[in-house]
């Protein structure tokens, strides 16, 4: 079992002799230009370029397969993770766009002093 980091990762639906079953490849970082792949997809839907993950190598006919490491509520705690981080991004990404968004309580503020004058 070890962490790896997702260099590349694609999904498609594989026609095998048991009929069409969805697999799995990833680059990582640790393993240069080759690719892991597997048929194991459970755990794996939430996986993103850039995330570290846990999973278990193995070679086979001269292939490297992996096998995902799933623990009880770790899918659930990478996802909140991920989800927080793209929300900080895209509130930096906006922060700059637009400007930064002054709070209800300051805007009224000083509306209520522009109407003084």
């Amino acid at each position: 079992m070890s962490q790896v980091v997702i260099s590349q990762i694609f999904r498609k639906d594989v026609d095998t002799r048991f009929g069409v079953k969805p697999k799995v490849g990833i680059k990582t970082a640790e393993h240069g230009d080759s690719w892991l792949s597997t048929f194991k997809t459970k755990g794996t839907e939430n996986w993103v370029e850039g995330m570290t993950v846990e999973v278990e190598v193995s070679e086979k006919g001269g292939f490297l397969n992996f096998n995902p490491i799933v623990k009880a509520g770790a899918s659930t705690a990478t996802q909140t993770a991920y989800a927080t981080a793209l929300e900080a991004r895209v509130k930096a990404l906006e922060d700059k766009v637009f400007g930064v968004a002054k709070p209800a309580e300051v805007v009224a503020e000083e509306e209520s002093l522009d109407s003084e004058f």
